[in-house]
């Protein structure tokens, strides 16, 4: 018999968290076994789950999240945000495929003109460089004065990584509620599809207030029995950076209804509750957040098939209705620093629980925090990461936690 090793010590030895391994062992990626309440893992078993995720690294088929920096579509030249964008890989080079060009353009090569242009540059022929060092100058003051300045390179940087770290935290969620239809959709099990939508006549090289939109169908294929969409946009004045180079405004009501209108036409069309993160790079005014953050105001935004939620990424704050459920469902995609806030709240419930009885069911664990199954599994996890506390799944019961005994 090989060596044996724990959660914990598989973790360390991938280099990954504690999580991770658990929901690969759960899920029947990395084989183990159970002896009493502790998963072990033999030597042999990890090491040929990694083997097989370097021979899928090194055949193109499914890269890691760590090389989606740069990724394009070989067939029209978007980006590829998420694991979840891909469709298949061109059948001459092995280069990705997104998902929109290879299940509804039924492309399977790459195209030779798909490499997307570069922009030209901001200053025209004939400014000077004591123009530029003038232009640097200003956007030193306004800094130095508190202003949420923002260059048209750095909207750029921030638009592809706000849009990516939405698909890569979208590949870590288990599962989601669909609010309309009350059905909890799993999303290994459902069907995706993804697109990103950019604004007619931008350039590639530019923040064009794209949009990445996922949507998850489940249970049917004529009239599915739970549809979410969930969309990430990212939202700028690209005329004012390209014609100052910098922009130092927070967006307003002006700039947000319009898309909030539009998300709620988008969702009643298609029958789907409609999640929406929208970012600014130089954040929101007070009136909208109140509009989105108070929707029983008198200038808020309510509509029952649309749940949003604003990012400010220059103040690294997200806002959204703290007291509406449907929003409070998909924290862990809109608000994961706050859902990680809720999970440690919920550990903590947990673990006075137990001080006072020998086991809790997730249910009950759910009940007593005041959350969803699946908020109170993640603390069921971080409390069985700490260690000194052991998780079953039984029969009847489902997920259960008790202490560890020694």
């Amino acid at each position: 018999m090989g060596n044996y090793l724990n959660l914990e010590e598989a973790a360390e030895r991938l280099g990954v968290e504690y999580k991770t391994v658990y929901r690969l062992v759960r899920q029947g990626e990395i084989p183990a076994g159970k002896i009493g309440r502790i998963y072990r893992i033999r030597e042999e078993d990890l090491e040929a789950y990694f083997e097989k995720q370097k021979a899928a690294l090194a055949s193109s088929a499914r890269t890691g999240l760590t090389a989606l920096e740069g990724r394009r579509c070989c067939a029209c030249g978007q980006p590829i945000l998420s694991e979840l964008s891909v469709g298949g890989v061109c059948k001459e080079t092995g280069k990705e495929i997104c998902l929109p060009c290879w299940s509804i353009r039924k492309r399977r090569t790459c195209v030779p003109d798909a490499e997307p242009k570069a922009a030209p540059p901001r200053l025209e022929e004939g400014t000077t460089p004591g123009a530029s060092r003038d232009l640097a100058k200003v956007i030193q003051g306004l800094k130095a004065a508190g202003k949420p300045v923002v260059t048209a390179a750095e909207a750029r940087l921030a638009e592809e990584s706000f849009l990516r770290s939405f698909g890569q935290r979208l590949e870590h969620v288990e599962e989601l509620p669909d609010p309309l239809s009350r059905w909890t959709i799993v999303l290994r099990q459902a069907r995706v599809k993804h697109e990103v939508e950019a604004p007619l006549g931008e350039l590639v090289d530019s923040a064009g207030n794209r949009a990445s939109r996922f949507v998850l169908k489940a249970g049917g294929w004529g009239k599915p029995k739970a549809c979410l969409t969930l969309e990430a946009r990212f939202t700028a004045r690209p005329a004012v950076l390209r014609e100052q180079g910098y922009d130092a405004e927070p967006l307003g009501e002006a700039e947000l209804l319009p898309l909030l209108h539009e998300a709620a036409d988008r969702a009643k069309a298609a029958g789907c509750f409609h999640a929406v993160l929208l970012a600014s790079p130089t954040g929101w005014t007070g009136p909208a957040v109140k509009a989105v953050a108070e929707p029983s105001s008198s200038r808020g935004f309510r509509d029952r098939r649309v749940a949003a939620a604003l990012v400010d990424l220059h103040a690294d704050q997200v806002f959204l209705a703290e007291a509406d459920e449907r929003a409070r469902g998909f924290l862990p995609l809109l608000a994961p620093a706050r859902f990680a806030a809720e999970v440690a709240r919920c550990a903590e419930v947990v673990r006075q629980a137990l001080a006072q009885k020998g086991s809790l069911s997730l249910a009950e664990a759910a009940k007593a925090c005041g959350v969803d199954p699946a908020w109170a599994r993640a603390a069921f996890e971080e409390l069985e990461r700490q260690g000194g506390f052991a998780v079953d799944d039984l029969p009847r019961l489902g997920l259960v936690i008790s202490r560890a005994t020694v």
